[in-house]
């Protein structure tokens, strides 16, 4: 039985999610839509890293978009692919260029760590 948060496959080719991987049938629950940000939390697009990942083992995701934020300065961002708003720590850790960060939401804690592109500006420490 589906609901309207919910979609029944057969196959993992037909699934909404593209990182499914199972091969029977099954009913894919659609994430609740996160909630508005307020005005002034700065939003954040995140992607995957699709070639050359400096962080293979880890859920991490680089900030795309704005790239001219700088996250030390605002510890609390929107990110509109379904996370919604999200608290950001500076992790202290540096690797190839990028500067890692922890997100973590009030209710389920830690959800992913954010890769920050270096920049060559002397905000940066």
């Amino acid at each position: 039985m589906t609901s309207p948060l919910s979609q029944h496959v057969e196959h993992c080719l037909a699934c909404s999610n593209p990182l499914c991987d199972i091969h029977a049938s099954h009913d894919y629950m659609f994430p609740p839509p996160p909630k508005p940000a307020p005005k002034g939390i700065p939003h954040l697009t995140i992607e995957r890293f699709q070639r050359n990942n400096p962080f293979p083992k880890i859920n991490c995701w680089k900030v795309v978009l704005p790239t001219s934020f700088k996250p030390e300065g605002e510890p609390l961002v929107y990110l509109p692919e379904g996370h919604g708003m999200v608290w950001i720590q500076d992790m202290c850790e540096e690797v190839g260029g990028w500067r890692l960060f922890e997100a973590r939401t009030n209710e389920d804690g830690l959800i992913m760590i954010l890769a920050f592109h270096k920049p060559q500006t002397r905000w940066w420490k």
